[in-house]
C-alpha cells in the first residue's frame, strides 16, 4: 500500500510539473500572489514555484526556515508570522497607492 501510494505521489507531481499552465491567465493576475515553501520542502516544491511565479507579474516566493510541505502544522505560530508579515506588507502597500 505506502509502495502504491508512494507511486501515485510521484505520478501526480510529474503530471503536475507538466501540466501546461496558460501563461497568458497568469500573466493577466494583478493581484499579489506569494508562494509560501519551507526550506526543506521536496525540491519539486521550489521547481513549482519558481515555474509559476515567473509568469505572475507581481509574485513573490517566501521561504520559511526549516520549514517542510507541512510547515502549516509543524511550525503554526511561524507561518502565522510570516502570513502577518506579508498581510501587513500588502496593506501598507495599498495604502501607498499606485506605484
Amino acid at each position: 500500500m505506502a509502495l502504491a501510494n508512494a507511486l501515485a505521489i510521484s505520478a501526480g507531481m510529474r503530471a503536475f510539473e507538466a501540466y501546461d499552465w496558460n501563461a497568458q491567465d497568469l500573466n493577466a493576475l494583478d493581484m499579489p500572489v506569494t508562494f509560501l515553501i519551507g526550506s526543506q520542502s521536496p525540491p519539486f516544491n521550489r521547481r513549482f514555484a519558481d515555474s509559476i511565479a515567473s509568469r505572475i507579474p507581481h509574485a513573490t516566493i517566501e521561504v520559511i526556515d526549516g520549514g517542510s510541505h507541512g510547515t502549516p502544522m509543524e511550525q503554526p505560530d511561524r507561518f502565522a508570522q510570516v502570513l502577518d508579515q506579508l498581510r501587513t506588507r500588502e496593506t501598507q502597500a495599498d495604502s501607498a497607492g499606485p506605484a
